[in-house]
This record gives C-alpha cells, structure tokens and sequence, in this order.
C-alpha cells in the first residue's frame, strides 16, 4: 500500500493557517482531507476533516493511533495537517515516528504560515514553540501584503533560517506553486557545499596533473584556496561546536540580567559575555536585538554585538595561527578591537531613539533549544551544528577564493590601478574590501592572510577590526531590523574608529609596510 503524502501547515494562531489551506486545496488532487490539531478562525473548506485537540506527551500515543485508523478508513489522497502554533514540534515528530503512522503516511513537506506584523513584532514573544516549527520548516508562505513590513519581515527570518524559501501567499497556492508543493526543497546551503566540495576535489586533482605553463597562475591560485580553506575549515567547525556546546550548559536570561546592570558593570559583563558565548557575526544582529527588546542599555547591547565575533577563543586562536604567531598582529587586533568596541559604545552612551523597539526577540541560539526538553542534548548539538556549517560554508568558499586570486594577482592589480602600498591609503581600501568580502570571523584571519603579501600590515588590520563587526550582510540585516539613522551612524562610526586605530598602528611602527 503506497502511504499517504502528508504536508503539515504550522504558525501561530490568526496568521492564516487554515486560509491557506482552503486556497490551496482546489489546487491539488481530489480527495485531500484535512487534520485540524488546531481549531482556526474559519473552518476548512474540506469535506474530509478530523479534528484532533493539541498534542502532549500524555495524549502523543492516542493521536498516532486516530492518524493512522483515520488514513486506513477514509484513505484520503494526501493529508494537509494543521499543527498547533504553541505545541514544540517535537510532539508531531514523536506521532510520525511510531511505526504504524510512519507506514501510513509520507511527510512531504513542512510549511510555516505568518503575516509580516506577526514575523516584526511577535516572534520570539510567544514563547521557543513558533521558533522550533520554523527551525524545521521546508518552507515559509507569507501571507502579508505591506511591502515594507514584507521585506523586513523576509531579513527578519532569514536571521533565524537563512536557507528557507520564502512564497508570498497568492503565489504560493497559484497552480504552478501547487506542483512544487509535492516534495522537500534541497536547501541551498547543502548543494553550494556539495557542489564546492566536489569542484574542490576536482580542481585539487587538476593542479596536481596539469603543467602547462600557461596556467601556471590559476594552478598556484588554486593551491592558495586549497591550503587556505583547509586551514579556515576546522576553525569554523571549532566555532560551531563551541557555541552549541555553551549553549547547552550557559543561560541566556543570566546574560541579559548581567548585562541590565549599570553602564561600567553591564559594559565588562558584555566583553566576559562576548569571550563566553562564541557567538559568530552573522548572529551577532539578531543577537543584539534581542538584547535591546529585553531592555538592555544600547551601549551595553553593541559591546557585546561587536566584541563577540573579535574577541572569542576561537577567533584569538585563529589569528594566531594564521599569522604564524606574529604577536604584533595578534594583539593590534585583540586588544586594538577591544579599544575599539569601547570606544563605539561609548558614543552610543546616551542613545534612546531604541527604546521602542519590543517583541520580535530572537534567542542567541535561535533554533537550540526549540525541540522541547525531552530532546538529547547530542542530538541538539549535531543539528545546530550542521545548520550552522551549511550555513557558513558556502562564504567561507567565496571568501577564501577570492582572497587566493588576490594573492597571485594582487600585485599587478594594485600597480595597474595606480595603487602603492601605503600604509594609510590602503587603510580605507581594506575597510571597503572587509566590507564586501569579510566571510566569517573564525575564518576570518586566513583570508587576511592571503592579502599580507601585497598590503601592509596596518590594511590587514583594518581588514581583521572592521570585517566582523560591519560587513555586508550585517549592514543588510540592520538595515531591516533598525532605524536607518541609527544603522547609518553605527556604520560610519566604526568605520572611523577601525581607520583610527589602524593608522595609530601605522604611524607608531613608522608606516607598517609589513
């Protein structure tokens, strides 16, 4: 017996579950039946409806048996469910894995349903449930039409699941939409690292096999990548495990009390917290809004934005190693990015225009600890692991790419332009270079690395100050979540200061040439 397609429709209550639902069906095979785990504001347009109250760990056993009776009687074509909004998702992969339901039904496809508002100003205010439905997601229908909330609302996610694919609503039950609703989406992180992976392998055996000279360029190019991603690789799984492993052990809440405190405690509690909690500067922004909405001063809140991705054990270890020991560097960065940070948050000292922002809160480990509590802390860590692996490996591929082709043609590059190695004219060019090409601040260092042969020393660190506090898709995902004024201002001001203490490196070394 073939089991039953079954896609489960999740969000929280109000934001159009069952409309989506009754839109969709005409859309799809005759003799679809509903599952209502939730009873909406309107009814499902469905002539096939069970309905079932909330699932708990008390009732989990009764439900799988009234799926399965329900499938072997009325023997629908495909299932649509529609899952509680406040009920961990755990429970429904607890249904799914008994054997019975397993052998009656297929689980197609996972699709979370919100409107833009709910996305800006409830999620994360009604409690870890939403966040674990959307971690497991396949995919998210939007069923919004403000533009403006429509597109912070897409940054907003994105922060939580970069590699979900997100359908407006009237797209999303249009004919053609309803066709690819029949199968899990292959994530993109997934597929950019295996298809890096195996170009990678392919190249590495290319550059070991060719001799013609005249790719001799693109062969050394490549040996620069190979070596360079080999080197970047195992910091930036260190990271990972590090922070998943601090998650499980370190409370957040103890962190934002800490950091609620007055200015001078709650400013060293930020920069023990930013040493503490590894956390990577693609999560620093919805970090730092999470700490603002618990009401933690500004200043306080970027101290730990901006030192967490600069000062973590990881990152010292990284640059260390990636300069070969070279101290001069290793402190100009550390303690040159803690001045640094204290000097931003410092300006920052009396900044209330963030006041208003409430809800919305994203926990510092968005999606860890989402799965409920009965789930095993090993099988937490492998998942936020690999998520967050897929996630960065694919910048950490372009990143350490582009840096290699600057190695090998970097010279020529700089004297075509008429660009000299002058300490404090490349200052700015490496800021701007940070900006656009600064992957990961674990990796960071060897990608800094592959420019020390054509920039001076004093570019390098404004490259390794600059990179993890502000890069492009940070200023992105600020830009959605804040007051452009304060974005703008938080952008220029650590750029002035990161081109501040780089050429106070460059003028007290007598230029930094190298």
């Amino acid at each position: 017996m073939k089991p039953i397609p079954v896609y489960v429709v999740t969000g929280f209550l109000g934001n159009g579950k069952t409309t989506f639902i009754n839109s969709i069906l005409p859309t799809r095979p005759a003799g679809a039946a509903v599952v209502q785990i939730e009873r909406g504001r309107c009814t499902a347009a469905c002539s096939e409806i069970l309905s079932l109250p909330p699932v708990t760990a008390e009732n989990a056993k009764g439900t799988a048996f009234l799926l399965e009776q329900f499938g072997r009687e009325r023997r629908p074509s495909e299932v649509w469910i529609e899952w509680n909004g406040m009920s961990p998702f755990a429970a429904l992969e607890k249904i799914f894995s008994r054997k019975a339901v397993r052998e009656m039904y297929d689980l197609k496809e996972i699709l979370f349903v919100a409107t833009p508002r709910f996305c800006l100003h409830m999620l994360g205010a009604t409690g870890e449930a939403v966040y674990g439905q959307l971690v497991q997601a396949d995919r998210f229908i939007m069923t919004g039409h403000d533009k403006g909330e429509y597109k912070k609302a897409v940054q907003l996610i994105r922060a939580v699941r970069p590699d979900i694919p997100v359908t407006p609503l009237q797209e999303a039950v249009s004919g053609k939409m309803s066709k690819v609703i029949a199968k899990r989406p292959l994530h993109i992180g997934a597929t950019a690292v295996t298809i890096g992976i195996v170009l990678l392998a392919a190249v590495y055996a290319f550059v070991i096999t060719d001799g013609d000279p005249a790719t001799g360029n693109w062969r050394l190019a490549l040996s620069f990548w190979t070596a360079t991603l080999l080197q970047a690789l195992p910091f930036l799984v260190v990271g990972i495990v590090a922070a998943s492993l601090l998650q499980l052990v370190l409370s957040p809440a103890f962190l934002e009390r800490s950091l609620r405190k007055n200015h001078f405690t709650g400013t060293a509690a930020a920069l023990a917290g930013a040493f503490l909690f590894p956390v990577c500067d693609c999560a620093a922004v919805p970090v730092f809004r999470s700490l603002v909405a618990a009401r933690v001063p500004v200043s306080t809140a970027l101290a730990f934005m901006l030192a967490g991705p600069l000062i973590n054990p990881v990152v010292l270890v990284s640059t260390y190693v990636a300069f070969a020991g070279n101290m001069e560097i290793f402190l100009w960065r550390t303690v040159g990015g803690i001045a640094a940070v204290l000097f931003i948050s410092l300006t920052f000292f009396a900044y209330t225009d963030l006041d208003g922002i409430s809800g919305g809160k994203i926990p510092l480990f968005p999606g860890d600890t989402l799965d409920g509590g009965n789930t095993n802390n090993v099988i937490r860590l492998i998942l936020h692991g690999r998520r967050e692996f897929l996630r960065m490996a694919p910048y950490v591929l372009a990143g350490t790419f582009l840096s290699s082709l600057f190695q090998v043609y970097g010279s020529t590059l700089l004297q075509d332009f008429g660009i000299w190695p002058s300490a404090i004219l490349m200052i700015p060019l490496m800021l701007l270079i940070a900006f656009f090409l600064s992957v990961c601040s674990t990796a960071d260092a060897m990608v800094a690395r592959n420019f020390s042969a054509h920039i001076p020393t004093a570019g390098i660190i404004a490259f390794l100050l600059f990179g993890p506090m502000m890069d492009l898709k940070n200023f992105l995902l600020l830009r959605a979540l804040f007051p452009k004024a304060f974005v703008y201002r938080l952008a220029a001001t650590t750029f002035c200061i990161c081109a501040f203490i780089a050429a106070m490196y460059a003028l007290m070394t007598g230029g930094g040439l190298r």
